[in-house]
């Protein structure tokens, strides 16, 4: 749909994987760099730790779990983490309608079985938001379920943001585009968190919305993701994408998202941002991001600073280089 902490490796090996030449944007089915078992999403210790048994337990039950179920999110389980997401995998596409029910239902609750690590819970949430997608339910509907998951702000942080990111896929699925249009546009306001990120990518990715190509205005970017007073849906992304950068409160991640999108659609002051980030403090991820963004959109002018970075991180020098050629090819 690019964390700290847990994350921070899958995050990495993403960012670099994309600075080679790959164009990184959440738009598979199941993005791998958030389905190591081990590595969790940093979102989570953003705003807590994730929510166990009995947190939530007070206003939001836990649904009865039929026996199929229980051997997926029961406490009693004999399936380990691995065993049961293979399981969603292989069947889940297959779940009965009342099945489906329940299982958003115990989503909703916030409590995560027994026995499963963050990382491995955080999967398993990911392959059951596929499967739902694959079944054979109304996508109009599952739209309306995934939406209402998300505007449930009580939940964990990683589970909404990946209940977005899979409303977004509906997008071309046959979901309704009002109701994911208006889940993103939510979405946006959040930019102290990663789900702006994931926001602006659901808009990038809007089978309505518009093409990947240079921005139809040169109007200045705004201080904000919404500055400007028009509905977010019918926004240019590049020019969102250039809000983010410029938000002081944006998260690093959601900004490495925001030099994504901004340089896919070669916005106007994609090539400013990138050589701010790059005279100034920040972060090591944020850095790659911009380096990667000056391959994209900046001019020859622009090798000297690139060649002035420091050469001490390999893997950065890697992309500085990259950056380089794309820059002298392209002159």
């Amino acid at each position: 749909m690019l964390h700290k902490h847990p994350l921070a490796a899958a995050l990495f090996t993403l960012l670099i994987v994309g600075l080679l030449g790959i164009v990184l944007f959440r738009v598979s089915d199941a993005p791998s760099s958030q389905k190591e078992a081990d590595g969790g999403k940093s979102a989570a210790r953003e705003t807590g730790a994730i929510r166990r048994e009995g947190e939530r337990g007070a206003t939001t039950p836990v649904p009865s779990l039929s026996i199929h179920l229980q051997q997926l999110l029961g406490d009693d389980s004999n399936m380990a983490g691995k065993m049961r997401i293979a399981w969603v995998g292989k069947h889940g596409a297959d779940l009965e309608e009342n099945e489906v029910e329940t299982i958003l239902a115990f989503l909703h609750s916030g409590r995560v079985p027994a026995g499963l690590s963050e990382g491995e819970w955080y999967w398993l949430v990911d392959e059951l938001f596929t499967a739902l997608r694959a079944g054979t339910g109304s996508p109009q509907k599952l739209t309306g379920q995934l939406a209402e998951l998300f505007a449930d702000t009580a939940l964990d942080l990683v589970v909404r943001d990946y209940a977005l990111q899979h409303l977004g896929h509906l997008g071309g699925e046959g979901g309704d585009l009002e109701t994911i249009r208006a889940a993103a546009a939510t979405g946006l306001e959040e930019t102290a968190t990663p789900i702006a990120g994931t926001a602006l990518l659901v808009l990038h990715n809007d089978p309505g919305g518009s093409a990947v190509e240079g921005d139809r205005t040169a109007a200045a970017a705004p201080n904000g993701p919404n500055d400007t007073g028009a509905p977010a849906q019918t926004r240019d992304p590049g020019l969102l994408a250039l809000g983010l950068l410029g938000n002081e409160q944006a998260s690093v991640a959601s900004k490495v998202t925001a030099f994504q999108v901004a340089a896919r659609h070669k916005a106007a002051g994609t090539r400013s941002a990138a050589v701010a980030a790059l005279g100034g403090d920040a972060p090591l991820l944020l850095r790659f991001a911009a380096v990667a963004a000056l391959g994209e959109v900046g001019t020859p002018a622009d090798l000297p600073l690139l060649q002035s970075l420091p050469a001490d991180n390999k893997r950065l020098q890697q992309a500085v280089e990259s950056a380089m050629r794309k820059l002298t090819s392209s002159n």
